[in-house]
């Protein structure tokens, strides 16, 4: 497997390390955030126990994930950039 090595800010490191799920590699991050359809498999059960709060927050997410690239996403979620 060929690897290569690239240089980001520390806040976009940041911005992937909050994305990044346990047992996953930056690589499988990036991977993830980059595929153009998510299998409705992938969200099975993300909801249980959420409040309110948190799945309108989801839900906003979403809405502007389908308005904007995977990488001013990573913006938003980084706190860089307002949602749309």
């Amino acid at each position: 497997m060929a690897v290569r090595t690239i240089t980001i800010t520390d806040t976009a490191y940041q911005a992937l390390a909050r994305l990044k799920k346990d047992n996953e590699s930056f690589s499988e991050v990036v991977k993830r955030l980059t595929k153009q359809a998510h299998p409705l498999t992938e969200f099975a059960g993300a909801c249980k126990g959420a409040s309110p709060d948190k799945l309108r927050e989801a839900r906003e997410f979403f809405e502007a994930s389908s308005r904007i690239s995977s990488h001013d996403l990573v913006e938003v979620a980084a706190g860089k950039r307002r949602r749309a």
